[in-house]
């Protein structure tokens, strides 16, 4: 159910490192401690872009939650190089709403 959350195709490469793209289609959460997202494997660096508010992943906290309202598109852009092909994305992030969520998705590039 979680793997919705993933918008498929979206992994795309930039100058910075990737991208791809997140549209909540379930419930609005809030978003409670620094998200831990993974290529392949190893943990990366990412920012969540909606709009014109930017946010560092790693700045998340109770204090300075983050709101994934429902119907919401956020971009989570990393400055990682990955290679074209097949790649696995694992997201575990604590929410107020549902205690942590993970998933795992396949995309390629």
């Amino acid at each position: 159910m979680l793997k919705k959350l993933y918008v498929s195709d979206s992994l795309t490469e930039t100058d910075d490192g990737f991208e791809f793209k997140l549209k909540n289609t379930l419930a609005t959460s809030t978003i409670v401690g620094s998200p831990v997202i993974e290529i392949d494997g190893t943990p990366v660096d990412v920012t969540f872009s909606s709009g014109d508010e930017t946010v560092q992943a790693s700045e998340i906290s109770e204090e300075n939650s983050y709101a994934f309202e429902k119907g919401m598109t956020v971009t989570v852009s990393g400055s990682k190089s990955i290679e074209d092909g097949a790649h696995t994305i694992k997201i575990k992030t604590p929410t107020d709403e549902w205690d942590t969520l993970e998933f795992e998705v396949e995309d390629t590039l």
